[in-house]
């Protein structure tokens, strides 16, 4: 099959990704099995052809209703209650400086994330309260008293649900003492915790191009704006795009890629390139949080000290245990990793990982307003890290990734030790094709948000730390 012959087959701009895939198959099928296999056509030459008619209006769930913007006036202390009370993981920033008939490239600042926000926050808390012990000051455990007997008091009315639970929290009230915090505006400090850019893409651009800004910037999630009502409906994070890639199961080009073992495709993912950021058991929860924060991770494997055996990984999303439970938060720095992990067993019910049941039926909700939901995503336990071994086809890491809802999986040999980290920027840089020059029908909208904000697709590597 030639280039040609693959562009009339997925024409038809109307047809869903399983339908393209289908008339893809079935023309192979009925032809010249030689002629494919004998065909110069390479897997990644086309898959671009192929995920480039595919328009984003095609994928169900895609036009779904406004999402909840922060702006950049917003205090840090607010933006942070703001989410936790709608259970966000993260939000646009709208400059609210700008004229409301401002470019959308200009209008939005870019993507904060939740748990960096509070990361960040925990981090003014021990400067300030290591400034507070250095001049003998007793600020600190005067305000830990009240916000205990607050706690307590809540706790017996038990009252107004989540959100009204985080308002008499200990974390809140603590963070409300700061001047850092209770004054900073999210504007300018967002370029600390952010996902990346603002790089949106219009329903009816295509996956190529969400597949392209996901493997050439470090972004976490590629907004979906609706131009002419000029709002943000929707996002395609990392783990929508690979559930999209998995969709393609049953295309010869894609399985060439997705079947290669980890071990062929060692160089590319970087495996035991470098030694894994861990944590060991008997650290304090703080100090896995406060490793995150330093290096920019959203997650860090739990090794035990002496075996170095993987046993659990700490998440962003972890803080939320140490939020709705205060005396969590107040033992933060004697609590061991470990038992915070067992706290959380007991604590987070979900048996996402024991459930076999297909994906596919749920892509539309992955890719609605509400997949930066906290309260619509199950999460296995911490004590259950996705793990791969080095004989793992891609394709098998990528359906444990997305059956986890997670962003990286640790490469274990027999003994349960790291040797590696696949995350799934690393899977999605495998299928986005290498790009010379960006296709003249690219430009306008597209080609204008890369330029306003200071990117290209040519130059995918970030000055600034974004996560990852």
């Amino acid at each position: 099959m030639d280039i040609k012959t693959l562009e009339e087959l997925v024409a038809d701009g109307d047809s869903s990704l399983e339908n393209k895939k289908e008339a893809v198959i079935h023309s192979i099928e009925a032809g010249s099995r030689t002629d494919t296999e004998n065909s110069s056509l390479e897997p990644t030459e086309a898959l671009k052809v192929f995920f480039d008619r595919v328009p984003l209006f095609s994928i169900p769930g895609i036009d779904n209703d406004r999402v909840v913007e922060l702006e950049a006036s917003d205090t840090m202390v607010s933006a942070i209650t703001y989410l936790y009370k709608n259970k966000l993981l993260g939000a646009p920033v709208r400059d609210d400086r700008l004229p409301v008939n401002s470019p959308l490239a200009d209008k939005y600042i870019g993507l904060v994330d939740f748990s960096g926000m509070v990361l960040w926050a925990l981090q003014e808390l021990e400067v300030e309260e290591r400034q507070a012990e250095v001049a003998g000051l007793v600020i600190t455990q005067r305000t830990k008293t009240a916000s205990q007997a607050k706690d307590k008091e809540f706790s017996e009315k038990d009252e107004g649900g989540m959100g009204a639970k985080f308002v008499q929290s200990g974390f809140l009230d603590l963070i409300q003492q700061l001047d850092a915090v209770k004054s900073a505006k999210l504007g300018t400090l967002a370029q600390s915790f952010r996902w990346g850019p603002f790089l949106p893409v219009k329903h009816d651009d295509t996956l190529l191009h969400v597949l392209l800004l996901l493997s050439r910037h470090r972004l976490k999630a590629v907004p979906v704006i609706d131009s002419q009502d000029r709002l943000v409906r929707g996002f395609v994070t990392q783990n929508a795009a690979v559930q999209l890639l998995l969709q393609c199961s049953g295309l010869t080009w894609f399985d060439t890629i997705a079947n290669k073992p980890l071990t062929e495709l060692r160089a590319q993912l970087g495996l035991g390139a470098s030694e894994v950021v861990c944590v060991n058991h008997d650290d304090v929860i703080l100090d896995a949080m406060t490793t995150m924060w330093k290096f920019r991770i959203s997650s860090v494997p739990v090794v035990e000290r002496e075996s170095r055996r993987l046993i659990g990984n700490v998440r962003g999303t972890d803080v939320l245990l140490m939020i709705e439970k205060p005396e969590l938060f107040h033992q933060r720095r004697t609590l061991t990793v470990e038992k915070y992990m067992e706290v959380e067993a007991e604590w987070n019910q979900s048996d996402v990982l024991s459930n076999d049941v297909p994906l596919q039926e749920e892509i539309g909700a992955s890719i609605c307003a509400g997949t930066l939901s906290l309260g619509t995503i199950a999460l296995p336990r911490m004590l259950d890290p996705v793990k791969s071994k080095a004989g793992d086809t891609l394709k098998q890491t990528m359906e444990k990734l997305v059956h986890a809802r997670s962003d990286r999986s640790f490469v274990v040999d027999d003994k349960l030790c790291i040797v590696g980290v696949i995350t799934l920027r690393d899977i999605i840089n495998q299928f986005a094709p290498p790009l010379v020059e960006p296709p003249t029908q690219w430009s306008g909208f597209f080609e204008s948000a890369l330029q306003l904000t200071g990117s290209s697709l040519e130059s995918p590597e970030e000055s600034t730390p974004y996560w990852s």
